[in-house]
């Protein structure tokens, strides 16, 4: 369907009140009506389209602004105008002196193409018929490779390494500052099940946890600097109580160790999904994890591309 906008008394700046533009002020010597003919056939390249096309006239200049809609990130476009006088039967372009948003164009915001109307060897008596049409330009995506520093709130230490691009890939590891840590004992929230020691024990209140997790998954470019992460692994937490030990001949100390404490120590998937910011080489990315379903972070990275 075409559907067509117009602007009366387009020459209004020097439009006199006997209804004729002044010869000393231009050459235009009568009102012209302007109108956009939107031709879905030329305005319209896959799911890319012109919309909001408006024309506005000062002086012995036209500018139509549009708007281009459906535009993926990844793409730029060679816009140029065209121009009818004989109702859209026929149009004659690409018009040449023209200026603002035509010839390259990127995607995003409101467009302005900006057409010195006498410049060009073009009849404009009668209505005038606007065209705006573009050809899409698909844009290699680049790929980059970063190195992040990353955590989440319970295990703040760990690295990223990976691959962004339209779909890349990535391998985190994490852990907290006790990874060192062991046990020999488990235990629950009363006593060691398997202590076995010629000794005696008793716990004295301390207690560590020991939070660890390997991860890797894909990324998904989403925008020009946004790009979407998930993935999953293994990831464990364990709770560690701090025993000391003691010999039954003299209650003597003899040595100290820490027990696992089994009711809230566990291990298994680790699932995680987040967004990333890429601008320029600065690397940065937020989401949540959940390991073994039973505990949800927040998740954090730091670094560079390149």
């Amino acid at each position: 369907m075409n559907t067509y906008k117009s602007i009366n008394n387009a020459c209004q700046d020097y439009f006199s009140p006997i209804g004729r533009c002044p010869k000393d002020r231009g050459v235009m010597r009568k009102t012209i009506l302007i109108s956009i003919l939107f031709i879905g056939i030329s305005t319209i390249v896959n799911s890319q389209s012109v919309s909001n096309i408006e024309p506005l006239q000062s002086g012995n200049k036209i500018s139509i602004n549009y708007s281009i809609i459906g535009a993926k990130f990844y793409q730029t476009f060679d816009v140029s105008l065209y121009v009818s006088n004989d109702g859209g039967q026929n149009f004659q372009g690409p018009v040449k002196s023209v200026s603002g948003d035509v010839g390259k164009v990127v995607s995003g915001g409101k467009k302005k193409i900006l057409w010195d109307v006498f410049k060009d060897d073009i009849n404009i008596e009668g209505d005038l018929f606007f065209d705006v049409r573009i050809e899409v330009i698909e844009e290699k995506i680049k790929k980059k490779f970063f190195l992040a520093f990353s955590g989440n709130t319970s295990a703040p230490f760990g690295l990223s390494i990976g691959q962004i691009g339209k779909i890349g890939w990535y391998i985190t590891a994490r852990s907290n500052q006790n990874f060192n840590l062991s046990s020999s004992y488990e235990c629950n929230d009363e006593q060691i099940t398997n202590y076995s020691a010629e000794t005696y024990y008793s716990f004295d209140g301390e207690s560590k946890i020991v939070r660890y997790s390997l991860t890797a998954g894909l990324t998904y470019q989403a925008g020009k600097n946004v790009y979407f992460y998930a993935g999953g692994g293994y990831g464990t937490k364990d709770l560690l109580w701090h025993i000391n030990e003691y010999n039954y001949d003299d209650d003597s100390k003899t040595g100290d160790d820490y027990a696992k404490n089994t009711n809230y120590s566990y291990s298994g998937i680790e699932a995680e999904a987040g967004i990333i910011i890429n601008t320029g080489s600065f690397f940065f990315s937020v989401g949540a994890s959940s390991q073994s379903f039973k505990r949800l972070d927040g998740n954090f990275s730091i670094g560079l591309t390149f």
